[in-house]
């Protein structure tokens, strides 16, 4: 197996104010294991990783693209260089340097955002074959969007983890406080402390990256 390590991008789909998507990416880093777990088979160890947050609010892509030529005519292997847009240009290099994703996507009336579906749409060779995972979350945990994602993904013919499906549902109580904690930007060390808070969901979350980690090997 190559000692490559493999880049996952973990990518939040929201941009509008307020929100509670960094906090929460942060709270699921925290989550996440800094490095592969130990392996207990010496023929498959798990593959080494990073992981890196990609805000799109970094990335304020314009909704109408003057780029002369739709993203699934150009030949792969002329990009970045075949796009005319400086804007695009950066997004295709700085996505094909990624070898997997997390998306961590609100649901917004049922759906998810128009900024990560014009994101997506913005190129479409640099996704293709690529593991990728869905973190949703809502007010009863965004799958509704979460399930939408994951039908775009696989349009873009990327490899994605469907099971378990991993959604923060933000309803009563201790859930309630935390999304306004998120909002404000304040932290969340004392959510991160109880592990009774969100246990099913940390549980999810862990199966589904050794899902993703699996379909980096």
């Amino acid at each position: 197996m190559s000692s490559k390590t493999n880049k996952i991008g973990l990518i939040l789909c929201s941009t509008r104010t307020p929100r509670s998507a960094p906090q929460l990416a942060s709270f699921i880093l925290s989550l996440l294991p800094a490095s592969p777990p130990p392996s207990t088979s010496t023929s498959t160890p798990s593959p080494s990783y990073t992981i890196q947050k990609i805000d799109l609010l970094d990335w304020p892509l314009p909704l109408h693209t003057t780029e002369p030529s739709l993203p699934t005519r150009l030949p792969a292997s002329s990009l970045p260089e075949s796009y005319t847009q400086p804007t695009t240009r950066a997004w295709s290099a700085h996505i094909a340097s990624f070898d997997g994703f997390i998306f961590l996507c609100p649901q917004y009336n049922w759906g998810y955002p128009a900024s990560i579906k014009n994101a997506l749409d913005y190129i479409y060779h640099e996704w293709t074959g690529k593991p990728a995972m869905v973190v949703s979350y809502g007010g009863r945990g965004g799958g509704r969007g979460g399930a939408q994602l994951v039908q775009v993904l696989k349009g873009l013919r990327m490899k994605v983890v469907e099971e378990p499906r991993v959604e923060f549902a933000f309803q009563e109580g201790k859930d309630r406080d935390m999304q306004g904690k998120a909002e404000k930007g304040e932290g969340l060390g004392e959510f991160l402390l109880d592990e009774g808070f969100w246990v099913e969901q940390r549980v999810a979350l862990g199966k589904a990256f050794g899902e993703l980690l699996a379909l980096l090997e």
